[in-house]
């Protein structure tokens, strides 16, 4: 319990500090942010996301509230996030993109809904989070409704950058500043393609694949299964 009060408290610095800190930092995150957000809106694009759609770790939502202001046939919304600022700045972004959400603070590994509730349900840049991310999944597809779509964007294993990052660490102080965020730990956790495709199908998803994302420079993949519908 410690662990999680601890781990909310550093969430909810994070993104207080993302939403009012004009530091070089917090900014430079910003606009990656919106840079990638753009990317994932339009990778997500090719698929079918249904009327329904989930968020679950929603963090600021900016590419959830993207898609859906772009997309006719999504008509409900809803951000999950267990860091009551991360909702406060999702809330605040569903204003600005008018797009009308049902904002919880709930935590991803036992979410608030019935089984079945979702025709897409998603995140980014969150499984990397967790030593075991399986759960996380499993939850995912429990919400997920027959023949809808689960879909997780995670940094990617082998990302040139990610490596250099690692190597510059002791000699920088922009990436000690940015540790105060992030660990660069973090991403050692992500799973091969191979294995995360294994965690999706042992949830009991269909179909899956694992792909680079377009125009992410080899930063980040997606991995996408479908649950079935008998």
């Amino acid at each position: 319990m410690c662990g999680n009060i601890e781990s909310r408290r550093k969430w909810d610095q994070f993104w207080d500090n993302q939403a009012k800190s004009q530091a070089f930092v917090p900014t430079l995150i910003r606009w990656g942010r919106s840079y990638f957000s753009r990317i994932y809106v339009n990778f997500i694009k090719r698929y079918r996301v249904g009327a329904s759609l989930l968020e679950a770790g929603c963090g600021s939502a900016v590419s959830t509230l993207q898609l859906a202001s772009e997309t006719r046939e999504i008509t409900r919304v809803t951000l999950l996030d267990f860091a009551p600022q991360s909702i406060i700045v999702a809330k605040r972004n569903s204003l600005v993109y008018g797009v009308d959400t049902n904002c919880i603070v709930a935590d991803v590994h036992l979410m608030p809904f019935q089984a079945y509730s979702f025709d897409f349900v998603w995140n980014m840049g969150l499984l990397e989070h967790f030593e075991n991310p399986f759960p996380v999944i499993k939850e995912m597809e429990r919400v997920t409704k027959k023949g809808g779509k689960v879909a997780a964007i995670v940094p990617f294993r082998y990302a040139p950058l990610i490596f250099l990052s690692a190597l510059l660490r002791p000699l920088t102080n922009v990436t000690r500043k940015y540790e105060k965020f992030q660990t660069w730990e973090e991403t050692r956790r992500v799973s091969s393609s191979k294995h995360l495709q294994q965690e999706f199908e042992e949830a009991g998803l269909e179909k899956v694949e694992v792909v680079l994302v377009p125009g992410s420079f080899f930063l980040t993949v997606a991995v996408i299964g479908e649950k079935a519908s008998n």
